[in-house]
């Protein structure tokens, strides 16, 4: 099963700990792991094999949702979880 998770960062205590804990059980079960990340920061993730993309585009967001519109296209997940809050 394809598994993407969609992330404000991997900086914020408890989603960092959650999708972390959420991305080992799942890599445990050789489920293909995604993680798009949506500030564009070093990502520090627990797992090995969790492919990572970051979309930053602190000029236009509306850039950045076709930008993820895209990947979810490509990827094809079965299941997307989205673990973002969004502060301005």
């Amino acid at each position: 099963m394809k598994i993407l998770y969609i992330v404000h960062d991997m900086y914020v205590g408890g989603v960092s700990t959650v999708v972390n804990s959420l991305m080992q059980g799942m890599s445990l079960s050789n489920h293909e792991i995604y993680i798009v990340v949506l500030k564009n920061k070093e990502v520090d993730i627990l797992c090995s094999n969790v492919n990572i993309i970051n979309i930053h585009n602190k000029i236009d967001y509306v850039r950045g949702l076709f930008e993820l519109r895209r990947i979810i296209r490509k990827i094809k997940p079965d299941v997307i979880h989205s673990h973002t809050v969004l502060c301005h």
